[in-house]
Formats: structure tokens, C-alpha cells, sequence
């Protein structure tokens, strides 16, 4: 709650669940070749949606999400589950390595 008040909803900015403020980051590998000849790209995307009490996650590897990584908590459960980051990192890197292997036989 406190990140919440200072960095997110201050001068007067409202957060709300009807239309959530949304952050999204991309890693790109552009022109890829994996273990084939054939280059490719890959795109992971994690987004948050920032709701007025809320928090939700989406990770996709290309187009296809990940539904063991979605995931939706208040405020104040941000940042006390600690053990999930190896479990998410872990969970993304075998996603992205099917990802490769399946894009390098085409």
C-alpha cells in the first residue's frame, strides 16, 4: 500500500479496475537460429494491470500465454512471495527453450 501511494497514485492520479493502468515489458532475440539454420524471432512479455486495490500478471512466450504465471493479489500482497520469482524465471526459460526447439525444426 505504501508503493502503491507514493509511487503510483500520486498528484491526484486514480487507479481503477474498470480501466487498470497497465505496464508491459518486452525481451526481444531478433533473427534467432537456435539449433536449426532458420532464424526467428522470440518475444516474452510480462504485463501487469494495476487495478484500484488489485494487482494481476499475464507472461506469454510469443503469442501463447502461460496460465501457471497468471496470477492476481491485493497491494499488500506485492513482493512477500519471494520463492515464486524462481519458480516464474524457471517456468518462462522452459517455455522459451520448447519455444526454440520447435521454431529451430521448422
Amino acid at each position: 500500500e505504501w508503493t502503491k501511494q507514493q509511487h503510483i497514485v500520486t498528484y491526484g492520479f486514480k487507479l481503477s479496475d474498470d480501466r487498470p493502468l497497465k505496464l508491459r515489458h518486452e525481451f526481444r532475440f531478433n533473427g534467432y537460429s537456435g539449433i536449426g539454420r532458420n532464424e526467428f524471432d522470440l518475444i516474452v512479455s510480462i504485463e501487469w494491470a494495476l487495478g484500484s486495490e488489485r494487482v494481476s500478471r499475464r507472461v506469454t512466450v510469443g503469442e501463447t500465454p502461460i496460465p501457471q504465471l497468471e496470477t492476481d493479489f491485493t497491494f499488500s500482497g506485492l513482493g512477500t512471495r519471494s520463492t515464486e520469482i524462481d519458480h516464474s524465471v524457471a517456468e518462462i526459460i522452459g517455455r522459451l527453450m520448447m519455444r526454440i526447439d520447435a521454431l529451430s525444426r521448422e
